[in-house]
């Protein structure tokens, strides 16, 4: 039910029920369940990351956050997603946040969290690289500074 209610963008169900789905994927064996018996639940978070409301954004980067931090998810991401490697490339440079406060922040950490979890399966590497902008980003990030929005641990994360 929480995944037919995500799929609604326009719903005021919408945000809420990404965000409880985010919880459900912290756990490593509900995200295995998640992922693998239900084939559209990670085109429907992924679908989220370029949705207008900031909570639904958020809650639907670290649900891709954490499915990305299972070795065994992992190869499953980028085929059954449509340009999620930009759309988190432009979450991590701040281009896509619709609010660059505390919230906007963090859908960046875990933007990066994300690419840095995906570019760890040798099986995404030549997708990511494909992307025009991915490589670009990564080293941007790296070498940004508090000005920018860079925190010392998204830094750090883009490096490795």
């Amino acid at each position: 039910m929480l995944v037919a209610v995500s799929k609604l963008q326009n719903s005021p169900s919408h945000a809420r029920s990404l965000a409880v789905l985010a919880h459900f994927t912290r756990f490593r064996d509900s995200v295995k369940s998640l992922v693998f018996d239900n084939r559209s639940f990670i085109s429907i978070v992924a679908n989220g990351t370029s949705t207008p409301n900031v909570i639904a954004q958020r809650s639907a980067v670290r649900s891709i956050q954490n499915i990305s931090a299972s070795r065994s998810c992992r190869p499953h991401i980028l085929p059954n997603t449509y340009d999620l490697v930009e759309r988190l490339c432009k979450i991590a440079l701040g281009e896509m946040c619709a609010d660059q406060t505390k919230v906007g922040g963090s859908v960046r950490h875990s933007a990066v969290g994300a690419l840095k979890n995906l570019a760890d399966e040798p099986s995404n590497l030549m997708p990511m690289l494909k992307v025009t902008d991915c490589l670009p980003t990564l080293i941007h990030i790296s070498h940004g500074t508090k000005a920018e929005g860079v925190t010392a641990v998204m830094a750090l994360m883009a490096k490795d």
